[in-house]
């Protein structure tokens, strides 16, 4: 075999020089292709939404809703303590008046702790003033009786709570009205804090307690006129009174109470439908409807839309979110007219590219 390499320069060191010139071409050729990899991963490919247009805003065609009329004042009554009622002197539908008795429960405990607590009081009592009398000729030091007044004040307050309990085995009327229900019988066993009569002041005006969605309670303020019908009755004028401001947990409702003015007819417990007028909501100016899908919410009532630009971008519009209505999110901010991302809107970052694939 016959070595042609270069002289002076051994065999190994000539096919070592040329793998490194074939991997040094292979290197370039490579090259371009890692450049191409590493613009891919910078810039992907543009994605894939829908559009739709956003639309005029339809004014506002009010709330309805339906609620349950009751009394302004209104209580159930119980007992402070516990017994068998041993009188009842009124039934569903009563008339009644201020402080008339209504119902009284036998306890023979409240009599035997009001008698032992009248006692000890009075035998507090003597010996006081044995001791006094003791303590001006010096034979019992004042300590001694100052101990024993401590002893009288507390045997007092003492009776006096016996005494209150004592009373509180009576119900009397809180104001004059009409017994609305009655939920307990003559001789019935009832314990401390049962409900034993419902009673309404008839002079209290009638209100209706209607449960809203939070978005539709947000747009109703105090002193809105609302519309309140009965069945089988001509429509009332009433006005909102309260607005209670925390949301129920379990329904997601908030309270909104709506006041008949006096001679209002209606029965308590009755259900009354109520619809508050479009002047409830508050004018808002430039006002748009998108689709719900298209709306991307931040904090609050605080997000936006995509719009697409010429140059086939998305770019991010901050709006404000009036309420949802049906299908569509109506927002403050947007012109109608307006081309928005609605599929895809979850996906993109401001500057994305897109390629609109469907949409009006």
């Amino acid at each position: 075999m016959t070595d042609h390499s270069p002289a002076g320069l051994p065999a190994m060191d000539v096919r070592a020089g040329r793998l490194m010139a074939v991997a040094a071409a292979l290197a370039a050729l490579l090259l371009p292709g890692c450049g191409a990899a590493r613009r891919d991963e910078a810039e992907p490919g543009p994605t894939a939404v829908r559009v739709a247009l956003a639309a005029p805003a339809s004014a506002r065609q009010g709330v309805s809703a339906s609620g349950t009329a009751a009394y302004e004042r209104q209580s159930t009554l119980s007992f402070r303590v516990g017994g068998v009622i041993s009188r009842l002197t009124v039934d569903m539908g009563s008339r009644i008046r201020v402080g008339q008795p209504l119902a009284r429960i036998a306890g023979t405990d409240i009599q035997q702790q009001l008698a032992s607590r009248d006692a000890e009081l009075a035998r507090a009592t003597r010996t006081l003033a044995r001791l006094e009398a003791l303590a001006q000729s010096g034979s019992v030091a004042s300590a001694a009786v100052q101990d024993q007044r401590d002893t009288v004040e507390q045997a007092r307050a003492a009776a006096a709570a016996a005494r209150y309990d004592q009373q509180s085995a009576t119900l009397v009327s809180p104001f004059s009205g009409v017994v609305l229900e009655r939920l307990s019988q003559l001789g019935e066993t009832v314990g401390a804090g049962q409900a034993i009569l419902r009673v309404a002041d008839y002079d209290s005006p009638l209100v209706i307690r209607v449960p809203l969605a939070e978005r539709d309670a947000d747009g109703i303020a105090i002193g809105t006129p609302a519309e309140v019908r009965f069945e089988g009755r001509q429509a009332l004028a009433g006005r909102v009174a309260k607005s209670q401001p925390l949301v129920d947990g379990a329904t997601g409702t908030r309270m909104v109470e709506v006041r008949l003015p006096s001679g209002g007819h209606g029965q308590s417990g009755a259900i009354a439908s109520v619809r508050f007028p479009s002047s409830a909501a508050p004018a808002q100016p430039s006002l748009a409807a998108v689709p719900a899908e298209a709306f991307v919410p931040r904090s609050g009532r605080e997000g936006g839309v995509f719009t697409v630009g010429a140059n086939g971008r998305a770019r991010f519009v901050r709006l404000r979110l009036v309420r949802f209505e049906a299908d569509d999110a109506v927002v403050a901010g947007l012109s109608p007219g307006t081309r928005v991302v609605t599929a895809g809107a979850g996906y993109l970052k401001d500057g994305d590219p897109v390629l609109v694939a469907g949409g009006n």
